[in-house]
């Protein structure tokens, strides 16, 4: 029996070593250019039961108490396969559904913070480990924190109710 852990390769989301740590944010499509708004992402493949359940419960419970302390703030999840659920979210302010993109690394430099609010979460997110590897603050649910093996309150957040993710982001 072996045990594999999971892992990114840090230098290809280094957004020094990928070139995109500028004060020029790349652009992206389908994303508005207006890069004063507080942007927050997600990602993941977004036919996944559990991330169609997190971006859904994030964009009811905490975007709109975040929209109320950041009237521009943006929400996008980016992710290939989204179902109609998730792409309807995008029919609401602030939110984009970008679905396939080529490349998450733009998006990860783009965002102000990672959302990872998944309410059932098994074993290590790479989602996390990927925003944390581009240098972007991440807020994580308890059950996706379980899996990661850094230090809460110092290499990211833990947040549960949606007050703490206001907090938190």
């Amino acid at each position: 029996v072996a045990i594999l852990k999971n892992g990114v390769d840090t230098s290809h989301f280094d957004p020094v070593h990928c070139g995109l740590a500028t004060t020029e944010s790349p652009e992206l499509p389908g994303v508005p250019p207006d890069r004063s708004a507080v942007t927050l992402v997600f990602t993941g493949v977004m036919d996944y039961a559990p991330n169609v359940e997190a971006v859904e419960w994030f964009a009811d419970r905490v975007f709109p108490l975040v929209r109320a302390r950041h009237s521009d703030a943006r929400f996008l999840v980016v992710g290939n396969r989204p179902t109609a659920r998730v792409n309807r979210l995008g029919e609401r302010a602030g939110i984009t559904v970008t679905g396939f993109v080529e490349d998450i690394r733009p998006y990860l430099a783009r965002a102000d913070c990672c959302v990872v609010p998944l309410k059932l979460a098994r074993g290590v997110q790479n989602k996390a480990l990927e925003a944390m590897a581009a240098a972007r603050p991440v807020v994580l649910s308890p059950g996706a924190h379980e899996g990661v093996r850094a230090v809460p309150g110092v290499d990211y957040l833990v947040a549960d109710a949606p007050v703490d993710y206001v907090e938190a982001i």
